[in-house]
């Protein structure tokens, strides 16, 4: 197996309490390295998974809005011709 793989056994976690009481190598070495760089990675996979999460809330929120903003013009016309249809009739 390759060290990779023996990180994703672990998790996280794991890995992070090894690298505190040196089970991966003192700091500077092979391993230790690979190791942060891997957490570092996993942060970013993280960052990324929310970053796209809130971009797509983001933009289904602006999709609701506009449908908002139309529906209440679509009102404000029926009430204006509801208005003129009554002054009208008079």
């Amino acid at each position: 197996m390759s060290f990779t793989v023996d990180l994703e056994i672990l998790g996280e976690d794991e890995v992070r309490q090894r690298l505190r009481n040196g089970g991966l190598g003192s700091p500077g070495s092979e391993k230790y390295t690979f190791a942060q760089e891997w957490l570092r990675g996993k942060e970013r996979e993280r960052e990324d998974t929310l970053t796209t999460r809130r971009e797509a809330r983001e933009k289904e929120s602006l999709s609701i809005s506009r449908k908002a903003f139309w529906i209440s013009v679509c009102a404000i016309i029926v009430a204006i011709a509801a208005l003129l249809f009554s002054i009208l009739k008079k």
